[in-house]
C-alpha cells in the first residue's frame, strides 16, 4: 500500500519508445542484457553522428551522454516540440488514455506544429522565399546549395571564426522538421557570426539569437548579430570572443529552449553585459517579427532595444510589474519628485542637508546610464557623511548597491559580485589602502570596467590568468581627507557635509524628536520610492538632452577639469528626466527626451559645486576662515595658528583647521610650519572673483524658444 506520505505521479505516462517510433526514430543498437536501447540522439540541435541516446524501457527514461540532457516523456516531447512543459504535459494526455493492450499506440501523432522529422532536401530558393529575404543576401552571407546530402539537395552554412577562417558547416536538409539541420562531420559548433564582431564593436552592442536564420535577418536589416546553433550548445568559453562589446542583446524565444538559453548565459561570463528580450508566441522570433512587417522591422528592433532590461533587472511578471507601478503612480507624476523625497528623508530622521540627499537620489538613479556620476561625500569626522548615505540607500533596491567599510587590494577584482548598473559604495576611502585599489577604481570609473592580467602558477607552470569586471559602474566615496588622489578628485563631485553649528543644533532636534517617533511605518512609507526605481529598472533608459549643443556652446570653458564634470553634469540631467519619464516626452526612437526643467533642477543642485571645482567661487564657509585670518594677521602682524583662529571664528578646531587644509591647497592661505609642527598660517593669494560656470536656466528657456532651435 503506498504511503500518504509519498507523491504520485499523475503525469501522463507514455512510452518513450513509442514516442520515438511515431516520430520515425528508430533504434540503432539494443542491449538485451543491459535493458536498454541506443538511438541517434533526436533532439533537434544535437547532430549525433555515434548513438549515444540511451533509454531504459523498464524505467520509461532516457539519457544523452552526447548533449548530457535526460528526463522522462515529457522533457523528451518538450525538446522535441521545442515547446514548454505545460504544452508537452498537454500532447502527452491527449494521447496517452487507455487503448487496447494490443494496439498502445493507436492513433498516436507528433504536435501538429512539429510534423514527423523528414528529409525531402530543400535549396538556398525555397529558404529565401520562407524566410523574407533575398537570395543575394543568403549568397553574401556564404549560403549555397548542394545538389546532394542524405538523399537530397541541402543548403550549406558555413562557420567562419574571428579572421573569416571556415571552421565548420552546417547543412539544413528540409524546411520544417525536427530533424532539418547537420553538421558537416568533424564540425565542432561555435558562435555563428564571429567574423562580424568587428561591427558590434564599433556600435558597442550585439544581438544573440538562437539560429542561423535570424542571425542573417539581423544583418538583412543593419543590425549587429550572432547566432548560438542551438539553445543547448552554448559554452562558457564562447563568451571571450564577445570582449570589448558593452552590451549583449539575449533574443529569449517563448520555448523550453529559450529559457535553458537565458539559463545558461545568467551563469555565463556575459552576465553582467546581458539584456533581455523576450519574444512572445506571436512572434516568436527576429525572422517571424521581420515577416509579420518588414517595413516596421527595424523600428519595433529598436524599441525592443530600448526598453530590454538587465539580467539583474529583468523582466518580473506583469502582475508584479503592475502592482509596483500602481504603488508609485503618484508619486511618478510628481513635478519634482526631489523635493518630496527630501521632505520624506527629513520625516526619518535625517536633519538639514536637503542638497546632498536630493543630490544623493539622483546620483544613484544614473546607475541605469552608461555614464554612472561617482561622488565623494567630504566633512569632518562625526558629521553624519556615512549616516546620510545609508539613510538615502534604503530608498533603493538591494540591488541598486554593493557597499563596503573597507577592501584589500585585489577584492575588487576577484569578488564574485556584479558591478553592473550598481553603485559600490566604500565608506571611508582610507579604506582603499593602496594606489593599486585606488587605480583599479579610477579603470571602473572612467572606462566602465576592469581588465586586470596577472601570472598565477599552476601545477604546470605559470600561466596568466584575467580578471574582468564589467561595468558600468557608480561610485560613492565617503572622506575626512580634503581631496584625494587627484586622478580621482577630478574625475568625482565633491559634497560636503554641513559642519556648522546651526546644523548640529538641528541634528540635536531630530535625535529627539526620534526618540518619540513610531518607526513601524517606515517600510510602507519608503515602499512607493522602491517601487519607483523597480518601475525605472523595468522600462527605457535611454535619454536624449534636446539643448545639448546650446550647453556645449554656454558652458565656460576655460578650465579644463570643466571636461570631465561637463559629462557628469549631462548625466544628472539625464537621470533626472529618467526619474521623471512619466511627464516626459519620447522621441521617434522611443528615447526619453529631457525638459527644461530638468536642467534647472540640476543647476540648482550643482552649480555652486562646478563653480568650486574650478574655483570659479569660494563657499561662504572658506571665505570666512581666509578673511579671519587676514584680520588676525593684519592686526597682529603675526603668523596665526589653529587654536587662536578657533577661538576668533568659534568654531571647533578640528573644523576650523579642515577649511584651514582646503585654503592652503589651493593657495589661498600659507602654512609656514614644518610638517608635523603647529600651524604657522598667513595670507596667500588674493581670494577669487566669482563668475558663472553654467547658463542660467534662464538662458536655456529663451533659446529654447527662440527661433535658432527651432
Amino acid at each position: 500500500m503506498r504511503n500518504a506520505a509519498t507523491p504520485i505521479d499523475t503525469r501522463p505516462s507514455l512510452s518513450i519508445i513509442d514516442i520515438l517510433s511515431a516520430r520515425g526514430f528508430d533504434p540503432a543498437v539494443q542491449n538485451e542484457y543491459a535493458r536498454e536501447i541506443l538511438y541517434h540522439c533526436p533532439l533537434p540541435d544535437h547532430d549525433d553522428r555515434h548513438p549515444s541516446f540511451f533509454v531504459n524501457p523498464e524505467k520509461n527514461v532516457w539519457h544523452c551522454f552526447g548533449c548530457d540532457r535526460g528526463g522522462g516523456p515529457v522533457e523528451l516531447v518538450a525538446l522535441l516540440d521545442e515547446v514548454d512543459h505545460a504544452t508537452a504535459l498537454q500532447t502527452l494526455a491527449k494521447y496517452a488514455a487507455p487503448r487496447p493492450a494490443e494496439d498502445p499506440m493507436q492513433s498516436f501523432e507528433p504536435s501538429p506544429s512539429r510534423p514527423p522529422a523528414a528529409r525531402p532536401g530543400c535549396v538556398l530558393e525555397e529558404v529565401a522565399d520562407a524566410k523574407g529575404l533575398p537570395v543575394e543576401h543568403l549568397t553574401r552571407c556564404g549560403w549555397t546549395t548542394i545538389p546532394e546530402y542524405l538523399g537530397g539537395p541541402a543548403v550549406r552554412i558555413p562557420y567562419s571564426d574571428d579572421f573569416g577562417e571556415e571552421k565548420a558547416v552546417r547543412f539544413r536538409t528540409a524546411l520544417l522538421g525536427n530533424s532539418r539541420f547537420r553538421w558537416k562531420k568533424g564540425s565542432k559548433p561555435l558562435l555563428y557570426g564571429l567574423d562580424r564582431l568587428m561591427e558590434a564593436r564599433r556600435q558597442g552592442y550585439l544581438i544573440m539569437v538562437e539560429g542561423e536564420t535570424d542571425t542573417v535577418t539581423l544583418w538583412y536589416q543593419g543590425f549587429p548579430a550572432v547566432g548560438v546553433p542551438g539553445a543547448g550548445t552554448w559554452k562558457n568559453s564562447w563568451a571571450a570572443k564577445l570582449e570589448k562589446i558593452d552590451i549583449v542583446y539575449l533574443v529569449v524565444e517563448p520555448d523550453m529552449g529559450g529559457e535553458r538559453l537565458l539559463e545558461a548565459l545568467s551563469d555565463s561570463d556575459l552576465r553582467d553585459r546581458l539584456r533581455v528580450i523576450r519574444m512572445t508566441p506571436d512572434a516568436k522570433d527576429m525572422n517571424a517579427l521581420y515577416l509579420t512587417d518588414p517595413a516596421g522591422f527595424q523600428s519595433r528592433v529598436e524599441a525592443l532595444l530600448t526598453s530590454a532590461p538587465s539580467l539583474h533587472d529583468r523582466q518580473m511578471s506583469a502582475e508584479d510589474l503592475a502592482a509596483a507601478e500602481e504603488l508609485c503612480r503618484e508619486l511618478a507624476w510628481e513635478k519634482d519628485i526631489l523635493t518630496p523625497f527630501a521632505q520624506t528623508v527629513r520625516h526619518l530622521g535625517v536633519a538639514g542637508e536637503e542638497r546632498a540627499v536630493k543630490l544623493l537620489y539622483l546620483v544613484l538613479t544614473s546607475r541605469y546610464l552608461s555614464k554612472p556620476v561617482p561622488v565623494v561625500m567630504k566633512g569632518v569626522s562625526s558629521s553624519g557623511k556615512s549616516y546620510l548615505v545609508q539613510q538615502v540607500c534604503r530608498f533603493f533596491p538591494e540591488s541598486a548597491t554593493h557597499a563596503l567599510s573597507a577592501m584589500s587590494e585585489h577584492a575588487l577584482i576577484r569578488s564574485k559580485e556584479s558591478f553592473r548598473h550598481r553603485f559600490l559604495v566604500i565608506y571611508e576611502a582610507e579604506g582603499m589602502a593602496s594606489n593599486f585599489l585606488e587605480y583599479l577604481i579610477r579603470s571602473l570609473i572612467s572606462e566602465g570596467h576592469i581588465r586586470y592580467s596577472t601570472l598565477v602558477e599552476t601545477g604546470e607552470g605559470w600561466e596568466e590568468k584575467t580578471f574582468e569586471k564589467e561595468g558600468p559602474t557608480g561610485l560613492i566615496l565617503s572622506t575626512t581627507r580634503v581631496s584625494l588622489h587627484p586622478e580621482n578628485e577630478t574625475r568625482m563631485f565633491s559634497v560636503p557635509t554641513d559642519d556648522s553649528p546651526e546644523q548640529t543644533t538641528r541634528i540635536f532636534e531630530a535625535m529627539a524628536a526620534q526618540e518619540d517617533r513610531d518607526s513601524t511605518g517606515d517600510d510602507e512609507m519608503l515602499a512607493p520610492w522602491i517601487a519607483l526605481q523597480t518601475v525605472i529598472g523595468a522600462g527605457p533608459q535611454d535619454v536624449c538632452i534636446p539643448y545639448l549643443s546650446f550647453l556645449s556652446q554656454a558652458v565656460d570653458p576655460s578650465a579644463t577639469r570643466l571636461r570631465r564634470d561637463f559629462t557628469n553634469l549631462l548625466s544628472l540631467i539625464r537621470a533626472n528626466a529618467l526619474l521623471h519619464q512619466r511627464s516626459r516626452q519620447t522621441d521617434e526612437r522611443g528615447r526619453i527626451v529631457a525638459s527644461e526643467d530638468d536642467y534647472e533642477q540640476v543647476y540648482d543642485l550643482v552649480r555652486d559645486l562646478l563653480e568650486e571645482g574650478v574655483q570659479a567661487s569660494l563657499p561662504e564657509q572658506d571665505r570666512a576662515v581666509v578673511l579671519a585670518v587676514k584680520r588676525l594677521y593684519e592686526a597682529g602682524r603675526d603668523e596665526v595658528t589653529i587654536a587662536r583662529l578657533a577661538k576668533e571664528m568659534k568654531r571647533d578646531q578640528s573644523v576650523v583647521r579642515r577649511r584651514v587644509n582646503k585654503a592652503v591647497s589651493s593657495g589661498l592661505l600659507i602654512n609656514r610650519a614644518d610638517s608635523g609642527k603647529p600651524y604657522r598660517i598667513i595670507p596667500g593669494d588674493d581670494l577669487p572673483e566669482d563668475r558663472q560656470i553654467l547658463p542660467l536656466p534662464s538662458d536655456l528657456y529663451y533659446w529654447m524658444h527662440s527661433d535658432e532651435y527651432e
